[in-house]
């Protein structure tokens, strides 16, 4: 069985110098030790690799290692596999992921003739890998990929700012008997070491932080979380918030929805949006102010204003044509939100939070 905490393995790559690798090491081992049994990884994570294989050598029947490949071509995939194989020192990985699916062309592309996916199907027949699956952000395109049945696993981002994957993707997961890996629980860096407004956001302290931010995804029905950890005390933090999780203890409530009721711009929350507005004669970037406001919607408002500030068009050069309504997939009235938006963002409007409709 998959542990419900999982272990991110990018943070001990790309952060943990080489020369701190017994380090990163030992950092895996304790988790091990705390009762996570399931790993990721991947050969763009820097030393990851190496870290998680040398740590898990002596335990490796009894752990789960899933790693990725890049490459979209079946050659590229198998010669990626196998460098995998040497780093991890194993001759075979549980799950073996296409890393990053972007879109419906890219996905085409890994399960058409001479793609990446045929390499990895030959591995499973081969007994080199036990299962396959495919990572990425791109909510909507990840539910055509699970859709294929080609696939076992899925990875994709679910916290508490980012929630597109609990619209679709989370129930045909079930619904196909596909494991979910939930990625980025703590909005895509160690406990949001990267922002002082997401810590305060989820109550500051480490534990609290990891409480907060575990809790929400919990409650869903997904397999395992892999957060991102760098050291021993992110790994007690999350463990111990793992082990204190009561389902029937409502919920702590954040201002996450607020006056949304469903009229937001999908995957807002992320770095990634179905873009479909664009592009806008004013030239406004559409999605972005969107995603700022959605941001200063859940109190991190000083880093969304500084962001909107930054944007070489604003609201105030909207001439209100409507052309990105017609092509919104989701039926938003997309002028009342920018409007919304640029009370809330401009400095030079009130910052007092306006209610839509109000």
């Amino acid at each position: 069985m998959v542990s419900v905490l999982g272990f991110g393995g990018a943070p001990i790559g790309e952060h943990v110098p080489p020369k701190m690798r017994e380090e990163a090491e030992g950092i895996v081992r304790y988790a091990f030790d705390q009762g996570v049994n399931y790993f990721d990884t991947a050969r763009s994570y820097g030393n990851s690799e190496e870290s998680i294989g040398a740590a898990l050598q002596p335990v490796r029947d009894s752990c789960v290692i899933a790693t990725k490949v890049e490459d979209r071509t079946k050659r590229g995939a198998w010669v990626q596999l196998k460098q995998s194989l040497r780093k991890l020192r194993t001759d075979m990985v549980n799950v073996i992921q296409v890393h990053s699916l972007t879109d419906i062309n890219d996905l085409k592309k890994i399960t058409g003739s001479e793609g990446a996916l045929e390499a990895l199907k030959e591995a499973r027949s081969q007994g080199i890998v036990e299962y396959i699956g495919v990572t990425g952000h791109h909510t909507h395109v990840l539910v055509e990929a699970i859709r294929t049945g080609e696939f076992d696993v899925v990875q994709a981002p679910i916290n508490v700012v980012t929630r597109r994957a609990l619209e679709e993707l989370v129930p045909l997961a079930k619904t196909l008997d596909v494991g979910f890996v939930v990625m980025k629980p703590f909005g895509g860096q160690p406990f949001f070491q990267g922002s002082e407004e997401f810590r305060v956001l989820l109550g500051g302290e480490r534990y609290k932080v990891a409480k907060r931010g575990l809790d929400f995804i919990l409650r869903q029905e997904v397999s395992t979380i892999i957060p991102g950890f760098e050291s021993v005390p992110e790994v007690e933090a999350a463990v111990e918030a793992v082990q204190g999780f009561n389902p029937a203890t409502p919920i702590e409530q954040f201002e996450f929805w607020g006056d949304e009721e469903g009229r937001y711009c999908r995957e807002s929350g992320t770095l990634y949006t179905c873009e479909m507005c664009k592009p806008c004669p004013e030239f406004l970037n559409i999605p972005a102010v969107l995603r700022f406001d959605r941001f200063y919607g859940y109190g991190i408002r000083d880093w969304a204003k500084k962001q909107y500030g930054r944007l070489s068009t604003r609201v105030d050069d909207c001439t209100q044509c409507g052309e990105c309504e017609k092509r919104c997939p989701y039926g938003l009235p997309i002028v009342k939100l920018l409007k919304h938006a640029d009370e809330r963002l401009s400095p030079s409007k009130s910052s007092t939070p306006k209610v839509i409709g109000a």
